[in-house]
């Protein structure tokens, strides 16, 4: 960020360096002057909307991050609430099973080609959380809900009317709800520990808030929700 700046400032502070060293026509020089400040304008612009592109992309990252927080306490939640069910009724768990850490953020070309330019270490463990530890995650939520499927399907409601047989007792149900729930979780505190790591040096959002330039372009909003998610999953996962 202080080498972006630095470059905004020699651009202004070029032209008039020049001209102070060039002996020309006094209108020459203006029309000098202007289109070579015009062109530092345009320069400062464009440098300008870089680095708050940059800023946004990684706030965008970083909001992604905080939702899979989220979305791990939901599945927590989810799993804690089935356990505590009855069999009088068939458990619905659709949405834990549902459950994905989105990556529609960190797919982005742009994100790959600024996590360059962050820190080595932070951009290291953002690398490992999504290309290991998410890949991982999502594709075990996956088969888990591919085999949870298959082994439901005589619990479905629609059963007995389309294979012409009796559907299965809540109670065996509810023993398939409540098994693959707590499959569902078993990966939580791994991914808990990856993210909160990368997290812990990667803080964009705080870098703006802590940057006069980035503040006043941008505004001073903030994802106040980070510390409070931080906070409670680690005492559920800690429990867990």
């Amino acid at each position: 960020m202080r080498k972006a700046f630095s470059t905004l400032l020699l651009t202004f502070y070029f032209p008039f360096k020049l001209l102070r060293k060039t002996q020309i026509d006094n209108f020459v020089g203006g029309l000098i002057f202007g289109a070579i400040f015009s062109l530092a304008v345009n320069i400062a612009t464009v440098k300008s909307q870089e680095v708050i592109d940059k800023q946004r992309n990684l706030e965008a990252l970083e909001r992604e991050m905080v939702y899979h927080m989220l979305s791990m306490n939901n599945m927590l939640n989810s799993a804690e609430g089935i356990s505590k069910e009855d069999d009088s009724l068939y458990i619905e768990n659709s949405a834990l099973m549902n459950q994905r850490l989105k990556t529609k953020v960190w797919d982005n070309p742009d994100t790959q080609r600024y996590i360059f330019e962050l820190d080595p270490n932070a951009a290291s463990y953002i690398e490992t959380y999504y290309d290991i530890v998410v890949d991982y995650e999502n594709r075990s939520l996956r088969e888990n809900q591919e085999i949870f499927n298959e082994v439901y399907t005589k619990c479905e409601p629609s059963y007995s009317f389309l294979q012409k047989a009796e559907r299965e007792s809540a109670e065996v149900c509810n023993n398939y709800v409540r098994n693959f729930s707590r499959l569902q979780i078993q990966g939580i505190d791994f991914v808990y520990e990856s993210l909160s790591q990368a997290l812990e040096s990667f803080h964009p959002t705080q870098d703006r808030l802590d940057n006069f330039f980035l503040k006043t372009m941008m505004g001073d909003k903030s994802v106040e929700i980070l510390k409070r998610v931080n906070v409670d999953l680690e005492t559920k996962v800690g429990a867990n």
